[in-house]
């Protein structure tokens, strides 16, 4: 997809909280999934879950976000039908699904909102549990939605939108799906040594390039132990080659991994084999005295002989 762009403004005035943040997303960048076919592309005929824009408006504890599409906010399905397709296994062979659906997410400095909206029915829930929406309406291209912060001190984080158009029969049918702010891949980089020992302490780093901090950071060690640390250490118990991998999450749920192999060798293996060449040296001495030894004696017994 195509990146998004996001224009931040924010304004404060004395005793008041006032901040206006928009998030534009391009047009013509929906997704078509086919079931069947199990192949996506990208459509430019599908306005009505085209985002072209999200906007945050917050004036002291109230907030109202609007969801823009390029065509019309379309009512047609049952919300829930929608969520009770994600608790439920259905039997494929009169599974079916027809709405139209729009979500909101905004994240702030302590809590998660969501809102989803189908056919003029929207469902809103917030980290605590669910919370009723001041109003929610559907006018043209635009979706609004007006609630209060559960705290006064809770500060703007992130704002995202899904919008999805979906008909699926036996599972046989297509669905149209937009996000904004679009995905992205973050560039993920892990530096450490290639080779070590059986209990010593590795240093690891990892670094990321794109995306939004915060950051969150994931290693897999490859010997079932893990960490949360941006720069960890770490001790194999056991000699090996390990795939180590780590994985990085922004606060925009954009994310990317690395991976590379490290080669762990057991110390005493090494002790063994240091034994090992010292004791073939001492063997191969011994073999050249022995030698020497010989020819010495042989020399002796020639010279009697010439002697005599």
């Amino acid at each position: 997809m195509i990146l998004t762009s996001l224009l931040i403004v924010s304004t404060f005035s004395v005793g008041a909280i006032e901040e206006t943040k928009t998030i534009e997303d391009d047009e013509d960048d929906v997704v078509k999934s086919d079931f069947e076919e199990g192949t996506e592309t990208i459509v430019s005929y599908k306005p009505n879950v085209d985002i072209t824009k999200i906007k945050y408006e917050r004036e002291d504890q109230s907030v109202t976000v609007t969801l823009t599409v390029k065509g019309k906010i379309e009512n047609r399905g049952n919300i829930e039908d929608l969520l009770g397709s994600y608790d439920e296994d259905p039997d494929p062979s009169d599974f079916s699904l027809n709405f139209v659906m729009y979500g909101i997410e905004l994240t702030t400095s302590s809590m998660f909102y969501s809102i989803t909206y189908v056919n003029n029915v929207s469902n809103m829930s917030y980290s605590d549990g669910y919370m009723d929406p001041e109003s929610c309406s559907a006018t043209g291209s635009n979706l609004v939605v007006s609630f209060d912060l559960q705290d006064e001190d809770e500060t703007f984080v992130s704002l995202s939108a899904i919008t999805m158009d979906i008909k699926l029969l036996i599972l046989i049918g297509n669905s149209y799906m937009d996000i904004a702010p679009d995905p992205i891949d973050l560039e993920v980089t892990i530096s450490s040594h290639s080779e070590g020992k059986v209990n010593e302490t590795i240093s690891f780093s990892g670094d990321v390039d794109g995306g939004s901090p915060e950051y969150e950071w994931e290693w897999d060690f490859d010997d079932g132990t893990t960490s949360n640390l941006q720069n960890p250490t770490h001790i194999y118990a056991e000699n090996g080659t390990y795939e180590v991998t780590l994985y990085v999450s922004d606060e925009n749920l954009n994310s990317g991994f690395d991976s590379f192999e490290i080669t762990i060798t057991d110390n005493n293996n090494n002790k063994t084999n240091e034994n090992q060449e010292e004791s073939s040296f001492q063997t191969l001495l011994m073999f050249i005295a022995l030698i020497a030894i010989i020819a010495v004696a042989g020399i002796a017994v020639l010279v009697h002989i010439i002697r005599k």
